[in-house]
């Protein structure tokens, strides 16, 4: 859906998702509840296609070089998806505004494995907000990586 890859869900509307979808704006009410409702499902659908090519690290046994190829991969990805403005949307405009999702961080993950996981979040939107500053980014990443996994 292009509309939300294009404004912030804010700023998002039904009519023009109807109108490139071709339904009748009670077809949309029909199956969502709402934009948001409507959100989180487009946005899943890309999050599942943007990761099937993407192998994780195991859960305390990642090496820094794994986490580094996790984050180009999923930027790559995201570009050769096609859901890359939705992506960008999302990091820099509407994750903040979605409801959380139940249990979104599992809290028998390990203090290491949750700052590894915020670090490469935190890392993948930067490179999506400053793309020219990938590299860096990378980097900056691979320098913390290092140190917190040695430990």
């Amino acid at each position: 859906m292009h509309e939300f890859g294009t404004r912030p869900l804010s700023e998002a509307q039904v009519a023009p998702i109807v109108k490139e979808a071709k339904i009748a704006r009670g077809s949309f009410y029909k199956y969502f509840e709402d934009l948001t409702d409507a959100y989180q499902y487009v946005y899943g659908i890309a999050l599942r296609e943007i990761h099937k090519g993407i192998r994780p690290p195991d859960r305390g046994h990642g090496q820094v070089s794994d986490y580094l190829a996790q984050v180009t991969n999923f930027l790559d990805q995201s570009h050769q998806s096609g859901y890359y403005d939705l992506i960008r949307q999302h990091l820099l405009h509407n994750e903040e505004r979605i409801p959380p999702r139940p249990q979104a961080v599992p809290m028998e993950l390990s203090p290491q494995n949750w700052a590894v996981g915020v670090l490469v979040h935190t890392t993948i939107k930067e490179c999506v907000r400053e793309p020219k500053d990938q590299a860096a980014k990378l980097e900056r990443l691979a320098a913390v990586l290092t140190k917190l996994l040695a430990q």
